[in-house]
């Protein structure tokens, strides 16, 4: 499911806290007073699975902290998903920062494909490619990779009005790493289960002659 932000008076999004697409109940805040005054300034949003409460200030969430970028997949190796957090921390308030360190995230994930170090991107990823890999994650690596490098570089892609290019770029990585870490695991646990004879009739099956 697509992740969906924090927003102000929306009635359901990722809850900051627990991390859930859920409903959100908004609370307004009062003076502990006789008249009741109502403090526009502030409101909270409680998440109906988890219980938490946030803190709206001026519209703004104000607690907890939160990315508005969604967390890395649960598979993505850890030194990649460093670079991944670091990109996050900094997507609001530098998109083009963060689709930079994307970049160098993809980068990282294809050595790590590919067991080497320090290759050059743009040629790691045509050898994936005549390894195998599918041409719709040769086209999301290739649009992290230009669109990071044109990040850099004033002019060549508008980041000013938003940074919805550059959170779609957080989606595209997580992508990536499902068709490319995940699903393959999942697959291998499953075959796995197959009784012993029955792979071994498959590999007979499958040897060249």
């Amino acid at each position: 499911m697509e992740h969906v932000p924090p927003k102000f008076k929306s009635t359901g999004f990722n809850c900051p806290f627990c991390n859930a697409f859920a409903h959100q109940e908004w609370k307004s805040v009062f003076t502990d007073t006789t008249s009741y005054a109502f403090i526009s300034e502030f409101e909270l949003s409680q998440c109906v699975r988890c219980n938490s409460m946030s803190i709206w200030v001026r519209k703004k969430l104000a607690f907890p902290s939160y990315s508005i970028a969604p967390i890395a997949a649960v598979d993505m190796p850890d030194q990649i998903k460093a670079v991944f957090d670091e990109a996050r921390a900094i997507v609001a308030t530098s998109p083009k920062g963060a689709a930079a360190l994307l970049r160098l995230a993809i980068q990282e994930l294809c050595d790590s494909l590919l067991k080497t170090s320090g290759s050059n991107l743009n040629q790691a990823i045509g050898d994936l490619v005549k390894q195998g890999m599918p041409k719709k994650v040769q086209q999301a690596l290739d649009l992290v990779r230009v669109i990071g490098n044109n990040a850099v570089h004033p002019g060549q892609i508008d980041f000013n009005d938003n940074n919805d290019i550059a959170l779609k770029l957080f989606g595209l990585v997580n992508a990536i790493v499902n068709i490319m870490i995940t699903q393959p695991k999942e697959i291998d646990d499953l075959y796995n289960v197959l009784p012993k004879i029955a792979r071994e009739s498959i590999e007979k099956r499958d040897v060249s002659k």
